[in-house]
């Protein structure tokens, strides 16, 4: 399964919810696998023109899964608990090892926390070994947290073996 590219609409968490729903169809699905294709949208169309590296992580499935000759588990991070606490939210990650920004950023785009109100607003994120540390100064005590969680974004986190962290909204 190849998850929903970014792109540009007019709903803007049209995109994500079905992201969200792709991610836990493959718990569902036997003999599923996912691919993240958060880094490779286009706001010109859905139909992005990057198809390489989306067929290459779809190739690491297939020789993990059905030849077990990848030295790489071909299932991109995923968030899997956040945790609210002094000003900041912290959320774990699986398959996270070596979690590095990528793209030539300097820091993580398309990440946001909201206080009580959900109003999200922009947030700060410092990568501390599997986990991401989000913060903002608008938001003094957050109680919800998401990245990429929008139809148009662009990832920008990946982990050790190249994969982009799949978009999440906890």
């Amino acid at each position: 399964l190849v998850q929903l590219a970014a792109f540009t609409s007019s709903d803007p968490l049209g995109a994500p919810r079905v992201r969200d729903a792709q991610l836990r169809a493959i718990d569902l699905i036997p003999n599923c696998g996912i691919v993240n294709a958060c880094d490779c949208g286009s706001t010109a169309t859905v139909h992005y023109p990057g198809k390489r590296p989306v067929g290459e992580r779809l190739a690491l499935w297939a020789e993990s899964k059905d030849y077990g000759i990848s030295k790489i588990n071909p299932m991109a991070p995923v968030a899997e608990s956040a945790s609210f606490s002094g000003g900041k939210a912290t959320v774990k990650l699986s398959n996270a090892g070596g979690l590095h920004l990528g793209n030539g950023r300097d820091k993580v785009l398309n990440a946001e926390v909201a206080g009580s109100d959900g109003v999200f607003q922009p947030a700060e994120v410092s990568i501390e070994g599997e986990s991401l540390v989000f913060s903002s100064s608008k938001v003094s005590d957050p109680k919800k947290v998401r990245y990429c969680y929008s139809s148009w974004c662009e990832g920008t986190l990946y982990n050790g073996d190249g994969l982009p962290v799949f978009p999440f909204s906890l």
